[in-house]
């Protein structure tokens, strides 16, 4: 095998880690206890021992942050065939915490890669870079937004910042910001810009974007369901963004609520290219599972990640249009199995027998973009937009017909 080939695994196995990595502490951080045997099981036979060491690593700095006391015995037990590696993370790790320990004078951990201790905020005034922090917008699992001002520019920008990443999470750092120069190369009326990125210090980076005044479609969906006139909308100006990206040949991944802002008009703007992926690095991403799991299509259920086109996020876009105009998601279930089964082979509650004022047309348009098969599924975000306008043109004619004629 020539050395380009072995660069190019390397590569593809550092991705893989770096994605994986993400999506557990995402999940951990919600408050669900993720397995780590289930993402073990998406890496080849060949890669375990690397895989377990990286994932237990995060698992054992995760649950000494809650005080926690992991046992080395239970981990032996449920690694059976990998007890070296077990017994080399735990020998790491206490090594690690008596050094730390020594430093400190204290029993309580320190953060190895960065001053900023995990969940740390930055006071107002804290220069980063050319911007200067104001205030916390919000904060999510896997950072803290930030109001700020673009010294050069005098504009007030949202600066997220990740949670510091420890030394040996070097490549989920490089990761993060290679994803907002992904980001970057979009730019669309109906897409959240991106200004820049760096890093506050080494290991904590940040992406400057466009501060949006308003609430994300989450917040606005707890006042429960909109108009399906409304959603149409929305959906005209998701799917014109959508449409954008994937003729930069960019798939957004993670299309959900949260990731979906409204201005002060109503006006929808498509947020967070964190997990976007563009074509060229799809067959480097075989077998991954990344994205929001009741928003993840078939494919990316069954970790299809190296053919995943602008499909997924149609298919994403049909969930959110089902559950704007119904109040309820397509796919229910709160255990991630029974769930998964679902999206794979359950057919959604009929929409209008949820809602009887949704027109059959729009509830056609929604139910096309959820085919369980790729080869059925709306292929473009430009058919889509049509066909959302040739559902509201075909309503409002059914709905003038139906009216009562004046004498």
């Amino acid at each position: 095998m020539s050395e380009e080939s072995h660069k190019s695994q390397r590569d593809s196995l550092q991705d893989h880690l770096a994605a994986a990595c993400k999506q557990y502490q995402l999940e951990f951080d919600s408050g669900e206890h993720p397995k780590t045997e289930t993402y073990l099981a998406t890496f080849a036979q060949v890669h375990h021992g690397i895989a377990l060491s990286q994932l237990l690593r995060l698992e054992l700095k995760l649950l000494q942050q809650m005080d926690a006391e992991p046992s080395k015995e239970e981990y032996s037990k449920r690694f059976a065939d990998l007890a070296a590696v077990v017994d080399e993370v735990f020998s790491a790790a206490s090594q690690e915490d008596a050094s730390t320990k020594e430093k400190t004078g204290t029993g309580t951990a320190a953060f190895s890669g960065s001053s900023l201790l995990p969940g740390a905020k930055l006071p107002a005034g804290t220069v980063v870079g050319e911007y200067i922090i104001e205030s916390v917008i919000a904060e999510g699992t896997f950072g803290i937004v930030y109001r700020a001002r673009d010294q050069q520019l005098d504009r007030a920008v949202a600066l997220k910042v990740a949670k510091p990443f420890d030394q040996d999470e070097v490549d989920q750092a490089k990761l993060f910001l290679e994803e907002a120069q992904t980001a970057a190369k979009i730019v669309h009326s109906g897409i959240v810009t991106v200004f820049g990125c760096g890093e506050v210090e080494p290991g904590v980076p940040f992406v400057a974007m466009q501060l949006v005044k308003g609430d994300s479609l989450d917040m606005a969906m707890k006042d429960g369901p909109i108009d399906w006139r409304d959603a149409c909308q929305l959906a005209i100006g998701i799917t014109e963004a959508l449409a954008h990206a994937h003729h930069a040949d960019i798939v957004h991944r993670d299309l959900k609520p949260a990731n979906i802002l409204l201005d002060t008009d109503g006006r929808p703007l498509v947020a967070d290219f964190g997990l976007a992926i563009h074509y060229e690095h799809q067959p480097n991403r075989e077998h991954e599972v990344a994205g929001t799991a009741a928003y993840m299509s078939p494919e990316q259920i069954r970790g299809e990640s190296q053919w995943l086109d602008g499909r997924i996020d149609i298919w994403a876009l049909g969930v959110i249009l089902y559950e704007v105009v119904t109040g309820r998601h397509p796919f229910r279930s709160n255990n991630k199995i029974k769930l998964a089964e679902e999206i794979l082979s359950r057919e959604p509650w009929p929409m209008r027998q949820i809602n009887p004022h949704i027109p059959a047309e729009f509830e056609k348009v929604v139910k096309n973009c959820l085919r369980k098969e790729v080869v059925e599924q709306h292929s473009s975000p430009c058919l889509l937009t049509l066909l959302v306008v040739v559902a509201i043109f075909g309503a409002i004619g059914l709905a003038i017909a139906l009216s009562p004629k004046r004498p």
